[in-house]
């Protein structure tokens, strides 16, 4: 199994409140699983819908700048441990599933696709 935490990611333009398009410079990946990129954010960083929609803005940023760079389509969660968020791609675009509290089968679904590098079945 591949663990690779705080990698770093090129290629990557984040918004930061009324800054736009400013370079961050590297994007940091909070935890790459096999081909799961686990997003980690702070409870405090995921309660309003506005900080939820620049949390999944940065997390397709990193998976498109995968793609981009790898030709590889890495699929993704966005989670505070309270709440997750699913991404993955269909085609050629990113979807992703709203916000909603953690239950048994997502632990069992994250458990599954990392022990069994079986990133297909997060699609819910």
């Amino acid at each position: 199994m591949d663990i690779t935490k705080e990698q770093t990611l090129d290629g990557i333009n984040h918004k930061f409140g009324n800054l736009t398009n400013r370079k961050s410079g590297n994007g940091r990946l909070d935890a790459v699983v096999n081909n799961l990129i686990i997003e980690y954010k702070h409870y405090s960083k995921l309660k309003t819908k506005e900080q939820y929609l620049t949390a999944s803005a940065q997390t397709i940023d990193y998976l498109n700048a995968l793609y981009c760079n790898s030709g590889v389509k890495y699929n993704a969660i966005l989670t505070d441990g309270i709440k997750i968020s699913y991404f993955v791609f269909s085609n050629d675009e990113v979807k992703n599933t709203a916000l909603s509290p953690i239950t048994v089968n997502d632990i069992d679904t994250i458990i599954k696709a990392i022990v069994a590098n079986d990133t297909k079945g997060l699609c819910h």
